[in-house]
């Protein structure tokens, strides 16, 4: 994979168009997807991408066979799939488009994977988007003091 990307928040229009075609792909594929860590984080808190943030956070929920189509479905238009660098395929990919990234999650810790349950949306450029519910309570779960302007790393995998 192309390690040449850009940060969404540094052209979000390339970024959005990038996020709602991958959007429909699973929308298409009737693939559940919500918005999780940094992307939440910014959607939620600023309306918008973090200036910190180097990919596009997306979490679905689908069978591994789902999945697998999923994945060729986005090479065919295109998308670039990777497997993050010390992280198991069974978790996450990276796919990547137009130096844009968007990190996929399949699983990461139960106490956030709780949260990712209903349907709870934030509107965004129109688009109603799933995202964890109460998302208050996941974002503190995700980054204790997600209020403030410090950058902070979730942590998906252990706390």
């Amino acid at each position: 994979m192309s390690t040449l990307h850009i940060f969404p928040a540094s052209n979000p229009a390339l970024a959005n168009k990038i996020l709602f075609e991958f959007l429909d792909i699973c929308i298409s594929m009737k693939i559940k997807t919500y918005l999780v860590f940094g992307t939440l984080l910014g959607f939620y808190r600023d309306g918008t991408y973090l200036p910190g943030d180097s990919d596009i956070d997306i979490y679905i929920q689908c069978s591994k066979y789902l999945r697998n189509s999923l994945i060729s479905t986005l090479r065919t238009k295109d998308f670039e799939i990777d497997t993050i660098p010390g992280a198991s395929p069974s978790m996450n990919i990276h796919t990547l488009k137009e130096t844009i990234f968007i990190d996929v999650w399949f699983n990461f810790r139960k106490s956030l994977l709780n949260f990712c349950t209903g349907d709870n949306f934030l509107t965004y450029y129109k688009r109603d988007i799933l995202i964890p519910f109460p998302v208050k309570s996941y974002l503190v779960c995700a980054y204790d003091d997600w209020m403030s302007r410090i950058p902070k790393h979730a942590t998906p995998f252990g706390k």
